[in-house]
């Protein structure tokens, strides 16, 4: 009627916004009213090649993902991420059929985009429910570093075999005794937990430096050996000029004893 007043357009429904959270590649559909300074006119009004700034619940406190709290008051209470929008939906439901039928794809990110938020794993185009990464089938975490250990001291027992004059950094050792490329099943195969690292690099000083105390004791041996021969040397000249004296006081006492007869 005419003089009923006039309540302004209906409001826009609720959309949704499957995003991936950049540090640690976890998906999840929320409202469009948890991504920061965004109001997208349609489901295409994105751009998948940006950051955007998204308000995500601890996980602790027992809220749903998808239900934060709605008041500018309480967005205190989330933490702000960075994340990459994959798709929107005016319907949850869809987002999560396009889940299940994997129509949605995660496009690899600009490296302008990313350059000023820090450090972010680029995991290129993949399924969703692929973001974990295979291990070979048999093989257990603690195999692969054992394998990679073994690797390690077999190295550092060969290089102590060698002259020090062939001093190899122990950086250097570490690096030649991992796997190479080529020979990786996995990106694991290389990965040498940094505490026995450290503990096999103590380890490789210590047995440098009882190398080191073992070639001085070494070389002390070897001067005193030398000294000792020549001792010996001179002690067989002695003894081979005791020997012609002897003969000739023998051959005086003959001539002696002769001259005496006569």
């Amino acid at each position: 009627r005419a003089d009923q007043p006039d309540r302004g357009p209906p409001p826009a429904p609720t959309m949704y916004a499957f995003v991936r959270f950049l540090e640690d590649n976890v998906c999840y559909a929320l409202p469009v009213s948890c991504v920061r300074d965004f109001s997208p006119r349609s489901r295409l009004d994105f751009d998948n090649q940006k950051v955007y700034t998204v308000y995500r619940g601890p996980e602790e406190l027992g809220a749903e993902p998808e239900s934060p709290p709605r008041a500018p008051r309480d967005w205190g209470t989330l933490l702000l991420h960075k994340a990459q929008i994959l798709a929107l939906a005016e319907d949850k439901s869809d987002l999560e059929n396009s889940v299940m039928q994997k129509k949605i794809k995660i496009p690899k990110l600009s490296l302008n985009h990313i350059e000023e938020d820090g450090e972010i794993k680029d995991y290129g185009e993949e399924d969703l429910q692929l973001r974990h990464i295979k291990r070979p089938e048999g093989r257990k975490p603690s195999e692969v570093a054992h394998k990679s250990i073994e690797a390690v001291v077999a190295r550092l027992e060969k290089q102590n075999g060698l002259s020090l004059g062939h001093s190899t950094c122990p950086e250097e050792v570490f690096v030649e005794a991992s796997p190479g490329t080529e020979d990786m099943d996995s990106l694991e195969d290389a990965v040498v937990p940094r505490a026995l690292y450290e503990e096999l690099l103590r380890n490789y000083q210590q047995q440098q430096e009882e190398m080191r105390h073992l070639q001085q004791e070494l070389e002390r041996t070897r001067r005193q050996l030398v000294q000792q021969a020549k001792k010996l040397k001179e002690y067989g000249a002695l003894v081979s000029e005791m020997k012609e004296l002897r003969d000739l006081n023998r051959r005086l006492q003959d001539v002696l004893l002769l001259r005496l007869g006569s």
